[in-house]
């Protein structure tokens, strides 16, 4: 199946305060990824499953007393930019869209959950990062501070845990391959709801 991928060639063109304002909305999706990821380990039957999902989660959800979870490292670049999200109410299409995932991950058919948990947002995460990543550099600098959380989200190890999740749904075809039959229509509803959500996040910044 040939890579998804997003359009959201318009972030490339953001102003400043526009820009502020995609990092507090995205605030929602970091936050909630951790989450995410527990619903699909906990839904998951098979082992060896739940051993490929596992190194997302903990290099996600980081280790007491030695790294920070990846939203913490958000947060932080939130205060580093002076970013005030502890106030901040999330639109209802961030909300919408929140909740539509995580309906996809709560529910019991880890092979859909797989499909877009892999190919609809762990594989197609650079697109919207790397604009968002070189419009912050553009208007606040490249202060290490500010850059952690972009580097960890555009290097290897994210196609690392898309090989990963990829070879997690290939386990699950080889004991049915019934299931391969619905890959594109799960991986085609994970880049619906993430591309509603930029088009209208697009909307609401630029009007």
């Amino acid at each position: 199946m040939k890579k998804p991928m997003l359009d959201v060639r318009w972030l490339a063109n953001v102003e400043r305060s526009q820009l502020d304002r995609v990092l507090l909305e995205y605030e929602l999706i970091s936050r909630s990824f951790v989450p995410w990821l527990l619903h699909v380990m906990a839904n998951a039957k098979d082992e060896a499953v739940r051993q490929l999902v596992m190194p997302n989660l903990l290099e996600e959800n980081g280790e007491f007393g030695k790294n920070n979870s990846h939203h913490a490292l958000y947060l932080k670049m939130l205060d580093s930019l002076g970013l005030k999200y502890g106030t901040f109410r999330h639109a209802n299409f961030t909300i919408d869209a929140e909740e539509a995932f995580r309906t996809i991950f709560r529910g019991e058919d880890t092979y859909r959950s797989l499909c877009v948990l892999g190919p609809a947002i762990e594989a197609i995460s650079s697109d919207f990062l790397g604009p968002m990543y070189d419009r912050v550099k553009q208007y606040y600098g490249d202060a290490p501070r500010h850059m952690i959380y972009f580097p960890l989200h555009l290097c290897e190890m994210e196609d690392e845990h898309a090989k990963c999740i990829e070879q997690a749904l290939s386990i699950l075809e080889a004991k049915n391959p019934r299931l391969a039959k619905n890959r594109s229509k799960f991986v085609k509803e994970g880049i619906k709801i993430f591309q509603e959500f930029w088009n209208n996040m697009r909307i609401e910044v630029k009007g």
